[in-house]
């Protein structure tokens, strides 16, 4: 059962978050669904009624620009092993959601040896889900790899989150120098050798419609 503000199509245009997940966890998906896999409606994440959590703590990891009061879509910003989850509004703990895969984008990829490296291009248009292999910015400036933090935690960075928690997989040495969007800036970007400027967007593509 899905309740969504958009149609369920894992066809999606990029304008609209794909209603699909690319991988078993699926800490990229941002699409709309909204009910948890046993029907309970999903508990806002900014609500603390009728479950009181700390999931807040975790908002760099979400893959959505901004979270409102509004929003209760499912979503895996803790890296929980079943996938997609909320808490309900009837019920009590995690519930996980039903979030299909995307196979269409699984099964092309997969014929060319990597599921995730061959996608390289964003889904959203902050691209926070984007785990390519693009590792030059617009300017074709080789970016740095991100576990060398050349230049600390600039401002962009949440304070009360570690560095290494802004990344998906808590690691950033696994995304080493490829554009990412670990921050809340517009797209993928990435550090550069370059004192004044020290990072630069990179050129990742919306995905096509498929």
């Amino acid at each position: 059962m899905f309740t969504s503000n958009k149609s369920i199509d894992c066809l999606h245009g990029v304008s609209d978050p794909m209603e699909c997940k690319l991988t078993r966890k699926g800490e990229e998906y941002a699409g709309f669904t909204n009910v948890a896999r046993n029907g309970e409606k999903c508990q806002p994440w900014l609500s603390q009624t009728p479950n009181k959590h700390s999931t807040l703590l975790l908002l760099p990891m979400f893959p959505d620009p901004g979270i409102d009061s509004r929003h209760s879509y499912c979503r895996n910003p803790s890296n929980y092993a079943g996938g997609p989850w909320c808490y309900t509004e009837t019920g009590t703990g995690l519930h996980e959601c039903e979030i299909p895969f995307c196979w269409d984008f699984l099964m092309k990829s997969a014929l060319k040896g990597n599921p995730m490296l061959d996608l390289d291009c964003r889904l959203t248009e902050m691209g926070k889900e984007y785990v390519g292999i693009v590792h030059v910015t617009e300017s074709r400036t080789p970016c740095l790899s991100w576990d060398l933090q050349p230049y600390g935690k600039t401002d962009d960075f949440d304070i009360e989150i570690s560095y290494e928690k802004h990344f998906h997989w808590g690691d950033p040495s696994k995304h080493r120098n490829y554009c990412r969007n670990p921050t809340s800036k517009n797209r993928p970007w990435c550090f550069v050798h370059d004192l004044e400027k020290k990072w630069e967007y990179c050129d990742v593509p919306l995905c096509p419609i498929a």
